[in-house]
């Protein structure tokens, strides 16, 4: 039997005008996606109109009906033409009951007033007004009753269009807590995991292989994920997208399927300068949108840890993904360089100081690189002022990076001049940023590290005094001048505003995974608090959570901020107890704090761990006890 429940709207624009009916429903009809239907069209339809067909891979999800029009021959005035399709924009294909969802309508009659009701028996529960192109937006509350009712369900809007004429616009949602990782098919399945080759010569040219591999999830739909094989000198990747992702010269796409049964290729890009040998397969790693992760790994290549799944218990004999590249060409031996000193292209710095007093600075790092043969990939500069490092990007395609972007200004992969962004956050730590390294890896794997031996001691004869080409000792360090945040974060203390609690201390995960929401006050004087980690241990099991100044999906959940701002802040955490995991009790460990600028301090529980150094706050100083934040699982 099919349930319709109403949502509150906060509405985003509003003018005044003519009614228009708009009806959010949500539909349960016994469609429970915890299974995933082997094709999309196999979902029944909703109203007697069909869902799409294909769900979307993009979380900004457009949904269009036709209305049925009946226009007068004889009235030229409604020219279906310049009609617009009524339409209806949902912000995501999935939600938490509880969650906030953004929903959109246009093609309807411009200023019109919209009455949020009940379907079944119509109960008006308020108005908004579509502006005067006939567009609303506004966000709506999931009800919570709905962890209930998990699965698939419907948002329906009901309207006036252009004409005048009734119109509905329907697309289906999945709504529920998500707490199972992504999952691959065993050997011998449909979508089984296979390789387009597993020998290839790259002597005339360079040669593509192709995984192909089916993924699965049941509720919050697959992310994304990323493949390592381990070659003669270096690890190369590939992913796995639900979006069109350009990767080393190849796409990672989905060529069948949606988010919850899909079918996926990933490229293997080998350029003819590509080192023969063994690349052995170590891991295939994937995320869903909840946040839930899972990383099948070779055992002969990769160890077994908690969490990661050995590919043999699916019936995949051990080296299945291992390939071999073979070529009588010319190797490319010989990793990237820069240019010396004093010559075009020699490695140059925009400023050398910097005042932070005010707002954030940027300086560009900008050089010269050459490669032989394969081309210049990808790289790193770091720089350290003590406990506090900030580094930078060097990459051959844009990426963007520490608010700026790392690119090719000119030039080529085999010769070209590259900018890199330098960010300093507001307050910094005030001192000598000083030069340690820069490394630079070609399409072949080769890599060169360069550095001040001022700054670094290495006897690591791969390695590249920097001075030997000309550059004094102490050039790329960087002075940043102000007040500086020199004070870590720091929590409320028991009993006070903004304390830590726990939701529970008490789970049981036999009966199903379970989390537990930590909630805390974090506070900084002059950067802001930026992120931070928290630990629980039962012995051989180590569970963690965040803390996380911007929405971060983690574990099931999300990490949050939920008021306040980075100054001031109070902040949600979830850590998850997986189903049937380790009965006992999971001692909180720690919680590490860190600000903008690099500021970092650590609360530990005594009777759990060791005291860790000056940065360390013993947590019962505060007035919390020992075990506090410790979480009992288990019948």
């Amino acid at each position: 039997m099919k349930r319709y429940l109403w949502l509150l709207l906060s509405v985003a624009c509003v003018s005044a005008g003519v009614a228009v009916v708009i009806v959010l429903s949500f539909g349960g009809s016994g469609n429970d996606v915890s299974q995933p239907a082997s094709n999309p069209a196999d979902i029944d339809s909703v109203e007697g109109v069909s869902p799409t067909t294909t769900i979307p891979t993009s979380d900004l999800v457009v949904a269009a009906v036709a209305a049925s029009h009946s226009t007068s021959s004889e009235d030229s005035t409604n020219d279906e033409s310049t009609v617009n399709t009524p339409t209806l924009t949902l912000g995501k294909l999935w939600v938490q009951p509880g969650d906030q969802l953004q929903v959109g309508t246009q093609g309807l009659a411009p200023q019109s007033n919209v009455r949020i009701s009940i379907r079944s028996e119509v109960v008006e529960l308020g108005e908004f007004i579509a502006d005067a192109s006939g567009i609303a937006f506004m966000d709506v509350t999931i009800p919570t009753s709905f962890a209930d009712d998990p699965g698939l369900h419907t948002i329906v809007a009901t309207g006036i269009d252009e004409l005048g004429q009734q119109v509905e616009v329907m697309q289906p949602i999945r709504v529920g807590f998500d707490s199972s990782a992504p999952w691959i098919e065993p050997i011998g399945s449909a979508g089984a995991i296979s390789l387009s080759a597993d020998t290839v010569d790259v002597t005339a040219e360079g040669q593509v292989i192709t995984m192909t591999s089916a993924v699965f999830d049941d509720l919050s739909g697959f992310d994304s994920g990323s493949i390592q094989w381990r070659g003669p000198n270096d690890t190369i990747f590939s992913c796995i997208a639900t979006r069109i992702f350009l990767y080393g010269g190849g796409a990672c796409v989905i060529s069948a399927g949606d988010d919850l049964n899909g079918l996926y290729s990933s490229p293997i890009v080998l350029p003819s300068s590509s080192r023969p040998g063994a690349y052995e397969f170590i891991s295939l790693g994937l995320r869903d949108k909840a946040g839930n992760q899972v990383n099948y790994v070779d055992p002969i290549h990769s160890e077994v840890t908690p969490g990661s799944v050995d590919m043999t218990t699916l019936g995949y004999r051990p080296g299945a993904f291992d390939f071999t590249v073979t070529s009588s060409g010319i190797i490319d031996f010989a990793p990237p360089t820069i240019s010396p000193f004093g010559s075009n292209g020699a490695m140059t710095l925009s400023a050398r100081n910097v005042d932070t007093s005010s707002s954030s600075k940027t300086i560009a790092a900008e050089l010269q690189v050459q490669d032989d043969l394969s081309g210049f990939s990808r790289g790193g500069i770091n720089w350290s002022n003590g406990d506090r490092s900030i580094a930078t990007c060097i990459s051959d395609q844009t990426f963007l990076f520490g608010g700026g972007e790392c690119k090719r200004t000119s030039g080529d992969e085999f010769d070209g001049l590259y900018s890199s962004p330098v960010n300093f956050p507001a307050n910094s730590r005030a001192g000598v940023y000083r030069f340690t390294s820069m490394t630079l890896i070609d399409n072949s794997g080769n890599q060169a590290t360069y550095f001040d031996p001022a700054n670094v001691q290495t006897s690591d004869s791969r390695w590249v005094d920097i001075t030997t080409l000309g550059y004094s000792s102490g050039a790329f360090d960087i002075t940043s001048t102000g007040t500086g945040d020199l004070i870590a974060p720091w929590i409320a203390a028991f009993g006070s505003p903004g304390a830590i609690s726990l939701s529970t201390n008490s789970v049981n995960s036999s009966t199903g995974a379970q989390t537990v929401t930590l909630s805390l006050g974090v506070s900084d004087d002059l950067s802001g608090f930026e992120s931070g980690t928290i630990q629980w241990t039962n012995g051989d099991i180590t569970l963690f959570s965040c803390v996380a100044e911007q929405i971060y999906l983690y574990g099931g959940g999300a990490c949050t901020r939920t008021s306040g701002d980075g100054i001031s802040g109070n902040y949600s955490s979830p850590v998850r107890l997986p189903a049937n995991g380790k009965a006992g009790i999971y001692r909180f460990m720690s919680l590490t704090l860190d600000d903008k600028s690099g500021n970092r301090v650590t609360y530990y529980d005594p009777a759990n761990a060791p005291a860790c150094g000056a940065d360390c706050v013993d947590i019962t100083t505060l007035g919390y006890r020992s075990g506090f934040l410790d979480i009992s699982n288990g019948p």
